[in-house]
């Protein structure tokens, strides 16, 4: 583990060598012994283990704007479910925060000294120091729903689609079957293995007393490459292509991108944690009682139009943006040469918006869908389908409908007569059209291919990453979103077969074509990312506002819809670079 020692912190050369950061380092007074950083609801959250406190950090103003009080020892932290969860090392308990509170809300008895804390797989994650241990928390119920027993003083854990990693001390690195808790991968040989973190299609590993960074297959779960970092590296994050290393004895933050020799980019007091969060690296100044915020680029003119409460998706049509506003039953018009909105009442949960036909088609949940003049703004007609209707399309006709409880309807869009209903399962999330078939996400981590004509699936449903929430369609390929994967899968059209895939910031909640790129909403990390088509590489990655749920392009701009900040974001696609 970490000790603890109290020095000055001294930053020296902080830009030296680094041709990615833009801007100098600031440095943000937080509670005693920050240890770890998580990025959730527009704010940084630090846990700061010696103050018995968690500290929000406003990244609009780099100041503290709260400080919840939970006892003990809070070690480590991670954001999911709209909340921020808090391993506590000295009460054994995991503190649950709600962040329009700013305050515990539940604490969950997980077992002895709970540190390392991840979300994923739509479960928090818990693996113990003092008890070998990794349990699974439900986060509608607060309930652990799963206990195993996995040998070691566990530091990380890593839900991902492939199984969950944990870290321990006695030098062992293991991937669990995230429904059986079995052990199907074990790596031997490290040297008190500290932080795993994925990045550049790789899962990297601190060594924090022995100087080997590792890199991992996750296709093969070996080692292929070591690379020499010093001793002491603690906290891992991803921009890009590029890790960041957190080195704690040597008081330095390093950047490793490509094959060049580790860079060093700041110095820092006791640096544990690092995280890649709001176009900046943050770093957890144990020592210094600090979080040091390095600014990677400078920030583009983006601009942010209020809407309705909760815009989930969001479409183009009639010259006008459109965006269902599932918080408040409403539909919002948007001007985009004005930036004017007028709210249009749908009723329900509206989760889809699309335009087709001269008009505005809208999915509730409530199992309707709602035909739109967008002149008038008027309901023109409403359309009782059943299913929860998350995503209506008009294609030749035909207004499709992917229906959350797996089902895709063929909709006489004149009478709202259903004509046809086809069985998909795995949850229908989004529709798209192209190469002559329908596309349908789902919420299983597939993508189905339908014939329009026979209104039949086509061969067996493919495989992505889990909870398919975007499908986008450019060069011959259908392009998937993955939430829980955060990941873009790209998909030939003519094999039906993933033939790339790039990991995301984040959770992966909406994707879009515009300007010769690939553009993601990365939902837990309040930016949207390029994606160049050629070498399924980021290539940069842009804050938006809180939540970006979806994404569309019109006027030479991209619209991204913020769920958590219920606004639309404005970003020139020139932004890109």
């Amino acid at each position: 583990m970490i000790a603890r020692a109290l020095v000055v912190v001294a930053l020296a050369g902080a830009l030296a060598g680094s041709a990615h950061a833009t801007a100098r380092p600031l440095t943000i007074r937080v509670g005693a012994t920050p240890m770890s950083l998580t990025y959730g609801a527009g704010s940084i959250w630090s846990a700061n283990k010696d103050g018995g406190t968690v500290s929000r950090i406003d990244v609009a103003t780099n100041r503290v704007v709260a400080t919840i009080r939970v006892g003990g020892q809070p070690w480590g932290l991670a954001f999911g479910a709209g909340s921020v969860w808090v391993g506590n090392y000295a009460t054994d308990t995991v503190a649950r925060i709600d962040p329009r509170k700013n305050a515990v809300v539940a604490r969950v008895r997980v077992g002895r000294d709970p540190i390392a804390i991840a979300y994923g797989l739509g479960s928090v994650w818990v693996a113990t120091y003092a008890a070998p241990l990794v349990a699974r928390i439900a986060p509608g119920t607060n309930a652990v729903t799963s206990r195993w027993t996995v040998p070691g003083a566990h530091l990380d854990v890593l839900p991902t689609s492939r199984g969950v990693w944990v870290t321990s001390e006695a030098g062992d690195v293991v991937r669990l079957d995230a429904k059986s808790g079995t052990v199907r991968t074990r790596l031997r040989g490290g040297a008190d293995p500290t932080f795993i973190e994925p990045c550049a299609g790789a899962l990297w590993v601190s060594n924090f007393k022995g100087s080997a960074l590792w890199r991992i297959d996750p296709a093969t779960a070996r080692i292929s490459r070591r690379i020499n970092v010093g001793t002491g590296a603690a906290g891992l994050a991803c921009t890009g292509r590029a890790l960041w290393v957190a080195s704690y004895e040597s008081g330095r933050l390093l950047k490793v991108a490509g094959k060049s020799r580790p860079q060093t980019v700041l110095r820092a007091s006791g640096p544990t944690d690092v995280l890649a969060a709001a176009g900046s690296v943050w770093v957890a100044a144990s020592q210094a009682n600090s979080v040091v915020r390095l600014r990677l680029t400078a920030a583009p003119a983006v601009r942010q139009v209020k809407v309705g409460s909760q815009p989930v998706t969001v479409a183009a049509g009639g010259g006008y943006v459109w965006s269902a506003n599932y918080g408040d039953g409403s539909v919002t018009h948007v001007d985009p040469r004005t930036s004017s909105v007028r709210t249009i009442r749908v009723g329900g949960s509206p989760y889809g918006v699309s335009f087709g036909g001269g008009s505005v088609w809208v999915g509730s949940q409530d199992g309707t869908v709602t035909k739109l003049d967008p002149v008038t703004g008027k309901v023109g007609a409403r359309f009782t389908v059943g299913g929860e209707p998350l995503a209506p399309l008009l294609v030749e006709g035909t207004l499709w409908v992917a229906n959350h409880d797996g089902t895709l309807d063929a909709v006489d869009p004149a009478s709202g007569a259903v004509r046809a209903r086809i069985q998909l399962g795995g949850g229908c999330n989004v529709v798209v059209s192209a190469s002559g078939l329908l596309w349908v996400g789902n919420q299983d981590g597939t993508v189905s291919a339908v014939d329009p004509e026979k209104k039949s699936r086509v061969g067996a449903a493919i495989a992505v990453d889990p909870d398919v929430d975007g499908l986008a369609v450019a060069n011959d390929a259908v392009w998937a979103a993955s939430y829980g994967g955060g990941s873009v899968a790209k998909i030939d059209t003519s094999t039906r077969k993933v033939v790339a895939k790039v990991k995301t910031p984040s959770a992966a909640a909406a994707i879009a074509y515009a300007a010769g790129a690939i553009w993601v909403a990365n939902y837990n990390s309040a930016t949207i990312s390029r994606i160049d088509p050629a070498s399924m590489k980021i290539t940069r990655s842009i804050r938006v506002g809180d939540r970006p749920r979806g994404i569309v392009e019109l006027g030479g701009k991209l619209w991204v819809a913020n769920q958590g900040s219920n606004s639309l974001s404005v970003v020139p696609e020139s932004a890109g670079g």
